[in-house]
C-alpha cells in the first residue's frame, strides 16, 4: 500500500533520526550522556570555549536543546562556564571531569559509528552522508 505516510519524506528522516539517535545513545548509556550532549561536548572539546549561540547555530540545534543539554553537562560537572565577554554572553568549556568523560564517549562514539557501518553498509552509510549534505546545502538555501 503506498500511502502519503509511506512516502512522506519527513516521517522516513523521523524514523532514521529515532533508530540511530537510539543506537547513539545505547552506546554512550555506561557515561549517562545521551548523543546530543556528546555533540555538545564535541563542539565545546573543538572548539575549547563556545556560547550556546554558537552551539545553536553550527549543530543546528535549537535554543531549548541546547540548555537543556547544557544544564545536564553543568549538573554532572562536565562544563563550566566562563564570562569572560562584558556583552552577558557566557561561554562554555569541559571541565576537567569533562574531558575525561568525552575522551570516553569519543572511543564509544567511534565503536557505535563502526557498529552502525557494520549494519548498513559503507555503501549505504556514505549514501546517507552525501543525500544528507545535499539536502541541508539545498534546504539552507
Amino acid at each position: 500500500m503506498d500511502t502519503t505516510r509511506n512516502r512522506c519524506v519527513n516521517l522516513s528522516i523521523k524514523k532514521l533520526d529515532r533508530l540511530t539517535t537510539s543506537h547513539y545513545n545505547k552506546y554512550l548509556k555506561p557515561l549517562g550522556i545521551r548523543i546530543t550532549q556528546f555533540s555538545v561536548l564535541s563542539f565545546i572539546h573543538e572548539k575549547q570555549m563556545a556560547a550556546s549561540t554558537d552551539i545553536e547555530e553550527l549543530l543546528n540545534l535549537d535554543q531549548t536543546t541546547v540548555s537543556r543539554a547544557i544544564k545536564n553537562l553543568k549538573c554532572n560537572d562536565l562544563v563550566s562556564t566562563n564570562d569572560k565577554n562584558s556583552n552577558k554572553i557566557t561561554y562554555y568549556k569541559l571541565s576537567a571531569k569533562g574531558e575525561k568523560i568525552y575522551r570516553k564517549a569519543f572511543s564509544l562514539w567511534v565503536e557505535a559509528q563502526q557498529a552502525l557501518t557494520d549494519k548498513i553498509g559503507m555503501d549505504t552509510k556514505e549514501d546517507i552522508l552525501k543525500v544528507a549534505d545535499k539536502t541541508i546545502r539545498n534546504l539552507a538555501e
